[in-house]
């Protein structure tokens, strides 16, 4: 289904596509320039819709949400890339692949909750989304290709998960905003070049990046070991994450006691010290 700028919805010949073995992939949208939101339907033609393929809606600016439906299993290279107002797309939970570049340049982007349903997240695939604010990464997943969030300047905190084994090159870098790091993995991943560098034009820029003030969240009983690794030691405090974690506050947030803390917000509640993401520190 499509919902075009006017009231009435478009038909669905709008969409293009293509059918094989009884699944369908999606191409492209033939009236990009009336429609706002995209809602793409399970099934065409009796062929359940499982992709979308690459470039399928490549530099179509005027669309500010996209609904996938729950049989779509991988979003195509450049499949987003330049839809620079997009500022909505859900992630459903069967999704098992986002190819290279899929959302490049939507710059408008504000989320991108990955369910854990994702295997592979290909390189640049959120490169320069500058608005995108939160984002989550797959429990299972072992490796964050190079890029991935390069220059997604506005996004604040991110956590990975304890399977990590190898972050691609510049996948964190110039991400200017980034507060708050945590790392569940006990085996330092490895490592590409420069991943929390500032960077600008080829050749990188070797001046100090805003991680120097960030705080990174590590498993207790490899605080030092992060502390004394190339390039995790450029974080400015690095601290332990305790296992008590809360997700909501259940008393006023008014009641408890904010900390600021090197400009970093905590809080005081029933004695003990949480961060912005919800961990006990102290």
């Amino acid at each position: 289904m499509l919902v075009p700028a006017s009231a009435d919805e478009a038909p669905a010949a709008d969409l293009t596509f293509t059918i094989s073995g009884g699944r369908a992939e999606i191409t492209g949208i033939k009236n990009a320039a009336e429609v706002t939101v995209v809602e793409l339907p399970s099934e065409i033609d009796g062929a359940g819709v499982t992709g979308i393929g690459a470039k399928a809606f490549y530099d179509v600016q005027n669309i500010i949400e996209v609904i996938l439906p729950e049989t779509v299993e991988y979003i195509g290279a450049k499949a987003f890339a330049r839809c620079f107002g997009l500022k909505k797309i859900n992630f459903p939970d069967g999704l098992e692949r986002i190819e290279e570049e899929a959302f490049c340049n939507a710059n408008s982007l504000l989320e991108a909750m990955l369910p854990d349903s994702v295997t592979y997240l290909g390189d640049r695939v959120f490169e320069s989304c500058t608005w995108l604010q939160k984002a989550r990464i797959p429990s299972g997943f072992d490796k964050i290709g190079n890029y991935v969030f390069h220059s997604c300047s506005t996004l604040k905190s991110i956590e990975l998960p304890d399977k990590l084994v190898a972050i691609g090159d510049y996948a964190f870098a110039n991400c200017s905003n980034l507060k708050v790091f945590t790392c569940e993995a006990a085996e330092l991943p490895e490592l590409g070049t420069d991943i929390f560098s500032v960077i600008g034009d080829i050749p990188p820029l070797d001046y100090a990046t805003p991680i120097n003030e960030a705080t990174l969240f590590v498993p207790e009983e490899v605080v030092e070991k992060y502390k004394a690794a190339d390039q995790w030691d450029k974080f400015g405090s690095i601290l332990p994450i305790c296992e008590t974690k809360i997700n909501t506050i259940s008393r006023p947030i008014d009641e408890s006691r904010k900390l600021l803390f090197n400009g970093y917000l905590f809080i005081l509640l029933n004695e003990n010290i949480y961060n912005a993401m919800g961990y006990k520190v102290q």
